[in-house]
C-alpha cells in the first residue's frame, strides 16, 4: 500500500510540471461509517476539494439527514485512513443545519486557514502548515468531517483521495 502511496505522489508530481494550469481535486463521500469509531447514521453527503494553483484550495461540500445541526466541519491532517488526526483547517461560517451546502476558497499560504494547532505542528509557519496539508493529501491522510452535538467527534467523514486532474482544457 506504501508503495501505491509513494507512486502517486510521483505521477502528481510528474503531471503538475506538465501543467502550470493545473487543478487536482481530492473527494470523497462522506459517510458515518467512514467515522473512527464508524457511527450509525442515515445522514450522507459528498465533498470535493480542488487546489488550483499553489495558493487556492477551494472546499466544496453537501450533506443531508445529519441527526442535529451542524456545530463544526474541518479538515484533519495528517493521519493514515481508520485514524483520527487533529484539525487542520477549519470550515468558517459552516452551515448550522441537518443539510445544506457549503463552497469556501481559502488561500493556503494565509495563517487564518490553519488552526494553530496545526500550525506549530507544522514548523509554526503558513509555509509548512501549508506543505503538511498538501503532502498529506496526496497520500489519502487527510480527511474531511462533519460535528454536531449528537455525534460530537463527527457524525460523517470522508478520506479525501485525488480522483481528478485537470488542466482547464477539459
Amino acid at each position: 500500500m506504501h508503495g501505491h502511496r509513494v507512486l502517486r505522489r510521483v505521477v502528481a508530481a510528474m503531471a503538475c510540471s506538465l501543467c502550470a494550469a493545473a487543478t487536482v481535486v481530492y473527494q470523497g463521500p462522506l459517510t458515518g461509517g467512514a467515522e473512527v469509531p464508524p457511527v450509525s447514521t442515515p445522514a450522507i453527503g459528498y465533498v470535493s476539494v480542488s487546489n488550483a494553483g499553489a495558493n487556492l484550495l477551494q472546499v466544496d461540500v453537501t450533506f443531508s439527514g445529519l441527526s442535529a445541526s451542524a456545530t463544526a466541519a474541518h479538515i484533519h491532517c495528517c493521519a493514515a485512513p481508520g485514524t483520527n488526526a487533529g484539525v487542520a483547517v477549519p470550515m468558517p461560517a459552516f452551515p448550522t443545519a441537518t443539510s445544506g451546502h457549503y463552497i469556501h476558497d481559502f488561500l493556503l499560504d494565509d495563517a487564518s486557514t490553519y488552526s494553530s494547532a496545526f500550525i506549530t505542528a507544522s514548523g509554526g509557519t503558513a509555509a509548512g502548515a501549508q506543505a503538511a496539508l498538501l503532502n498529506a493529501l496526496l497520500s489519502d491522510d487527510a480527511y474531511f468531517n462533519i460535528h454536531n452535538s449528537v455525534f460530537p467527534g463527527g457524525e460523517v467523514r470522508a478520506i479525501l483521495t485525488q480522483t481528478i486532474f485537470r488542466n482547464g482544457f477539459d
